[in-house]
């Protein structure tokens, strides 16, 4: 038997399956298909989280509805999509090194001055996935 202090730890799970990246090698159109079956999931959550009383205070912009973490999450990975980061050797995978550059740049901007003028658009919120836009829709 090898001694507990020899002994390798155990592997680390498998990083979550977001599924994008079946619809990163379709394309396109394919990640704006997956946005919109988000979007529409995100506004049944929405939908059933109003009937319960889940509308709290404190949103930036009260006239809005909070945006849903799911569609936080699509649209944060899309965004990271668009960055060319430094794949390390200690990353597992193209998803958690672009993750810990993303931790990176958290950081980054945290330790930097307030902007108490900072607020998140508000010409208008999509009435689907809550986000918000700088822009009418046309």
């Amino acid at each position: 038997m090898v001694p507990a202090s020899r002994r390798r730890p155990p592997p680390p799970p498998p990083p979550p399956a977001w599924g994008f990246e079946d619809d990163l090698e379709r394309g396109e159109e394919a990640l704006a298909e997956r946005l919109g079956a988000l979007c529409r999931k995100a506004g049944a959550l929405n939908a059933a989280a109003a009937a319960a009383g889940g509308e709290g205070g404190g949103l930036m912009h009260r006239q809005f509805e909070a945006t849903p973490e799911a569609v936080k999450d699509s649209s944060l990975l899309r965004v990271l999509r668009s960055w060319n980061v430094k794949l390390d050797h200690r990353a597992c995978c193209p998803l958690h090194a672009a993750l810990e550059d993303l931790g990176s740049v958290q950081e980054r901007l945290s330790s930097g001055r307030c902007e108490h003028v900072f607020e998140p658009f508000a010409a208008w919120q999509c009435s689907t996935c809550k986000t918000l836009s700088d822009k009418p829709p046309s």
